[in-house]
């Protein structure tokens, strides 16, 4: 039984952590299938985000633009009613600048021997340092700006333009662009170029006025390539935006387009910290040839699946823990409910036993007694494996001896004084014919230790061969 026991205890326990296991690896499955769908969903939406963002800046670099142009083509009259009188277009730049608070400086460059009293060059310039604002002659063979090409394509062609970015003279650090048209004489000939410089910083605080995450950031490129701003407001603002701007213009670097095509997707690693990110970054049309870029990190990206997966993880311990447990108290219910089953049929086996010793002790139905003058049989069934009822039946000396009886109770105690009254009944009556006596005897020997006050109704006579009853 022991072995038994064991045996059960071990597969049971087998069991129980085969159950784990599958149902660990099942929601460990259904957390990577979620894990995946929440993945690509999230990738998707960024796309879409992105996009519409880009669509947005662009929109706005645009007005901004729109709103520089504007202010000086508002100003064209001026410079042209201003032309026959050149020492007048010192006051007309300065009023510019006055008047718009975005610009760094203004100046108008005469084609070449325009003014020859000038001299072969002249540019009248006025210059906002701070809250100082200041005017210059600029032409000069030191400046000859007749050999820029911005002077040369805009005289040429007849057209307005923005410049690519360049470092501003008295401060490398600051990035500057310039918006250039031509202003006419009275023959219609160009006469010269107006132009207007402004810090990018500008552009660059609109771009990255809102982000879609903490760390992400926008980028303004020219159509040279060049790095026209960036995010002012990071630490390493500048550095960022270059590494950036180097990741576009590397042509070895995969990149694939966006669902809809609009943009370009440039994943990268930060050597440094190991971070992953995504480069969008598209050239809309109403800023062509500029690109805008934003750069999102996948730790903020998918950050909210990160705390799904933390999330479902601890939901999956909870839950495997909960079911280790019902496992546990199911198995030991099972377990005590096989102990039980081995018990009771143990049980059972051995009522099975008393029984058949129970019935042995009775006169059997095939041996019965048979004489001229009596034929005897009896049966008995139990209301339970073992009872208390009992008879018996023998003939001494032409005499027959029979008792019939039932001992108080059911059961196990009824059935070991029912042996103990069958054997007293053939031991005393061997030698004994009275029934008193023998009836006297059996209650004696009954009665002795008999601490259960159990009781036994008897019947007991010895009857005389000539007598046919029963």
């Amino acid at each position: 039984m022991g072995n038994s026991q064991n045996t059960s205890k071990s597969i049971g326990a087998k069991a129980s952590i085969g159950i784990l296991i599958t149902a660990a690896a099942l929601m460990l499955l259904i957390s990577g299938i979620q894990q995946y769908s929440a993945r690509k969903q999230i990738r998707s939406d960024l796309e879409r985000n992105a996009e519409m963002e880009l669509v947005v800046k662009s929109i706005g670099v645009k007005h901004s633009l729109e709103d520089v142009e504007l202010a000086l083509r508002n100003r064209r009259w001026e410079f042209e009613q201003a032309l026959p009188y050149p020492d007048s277009l010192f006051a007309v730049t300065r009023r510019v600048v006055e008047q718009n608070p975005n610009f760094d400086g203004c100046c108008i460059a005469m084609v070449p021997d325009y003014y020859p009293e000038k001299g072969r060059l002249f540019e009248p310039y006025t210059l906002r340092r701070g809250d100082v604002i200041n005017t210059y002659q600029l032409g000069s063979d030191a400046h000859d700006y007749s050999k820029n090409k911005y002077f040369i394509n805009s005289v040429e062609n007849d057209t307005s333009f923005w410049s690519e970015p360049y470092p501003d003279e008295d401060n490398p650090n600051v990035t500057l662009i310039t918006y250039t048209f031509p202003v006419y004489d009275a023959s219609g000939c160009v006469a010269g170029i107006v132009g207007v410089d402004l810090e990018s910083e500008w552009l660059g605080k609109m771009l990255n006025a809102r982000h879609m995450f903490p760390s992400s950031y926008h980028i303004l490129i020219s159509g040279e390539g060049k790095l026209i701003c960036g995010p002012k407001e990071k630490g390493n603002s500048h550095q960022l935006a270059e590494e950036t701007l180097n990741m576009i213009n590397d042509s070895s670097l995969h990149r694939e387009p966006s669902s809809s095509g609009y943009a370009m997707l440039l994943s990268f690693t930060d050597n440094e910290d190991n971070s992953e990110g995504n480069v969008f970054y598209s050239s809309p049309e109403n800023i062509k040839p500029w690109r805008i870029a934003v750069v999102n990190y996948d730790d903020e990206v998918f950050e909210p699946l990160i705390r799904m997966r933390w999330r479902n993880l601890l939901l999956t311990l909870t839950g495997l823990l909960i079911l280790a447990f019902i496992i546990h108290r199911s198995a030991k219910s099972i377990s005590n409910l096989q102990r039980a089953n081995m018990e009771k049929e143990h049980i059972e086996s051995e009522l099975n036993i008393a029984r058949k010793i129970q019935m042995d002790m009775l006169p059997k139905p095939e041996s019965e007694t048979k004489s001229d003058d009596v034929d005897i049989c009896g049966s008995l069934v139990p209301a339970k494996m073992v009872g208390g009822d009992l008879y018996d039946y023998f003939i001494r000396d032409e005499k027959l001896y029979f008792c019939i009886g039932d001992v108080s109770g059911k059961g196990v105690p009824a059935a070991l004084v029912m042996g103990v009254v069958h054997t007293l009944f053939r031991s005393v009556s061997a030698h004994e014919s009275r029934p008193d006596r023998i009836m006297g005897t059996l209650n004696e020997n009954v009665s002795q230790g008999n601490e259960s006050n159990m009781f036994i109704t008897f019947l007991k006579a010895p009857k005389p061969m000539a007598t046919r009853s029963f």
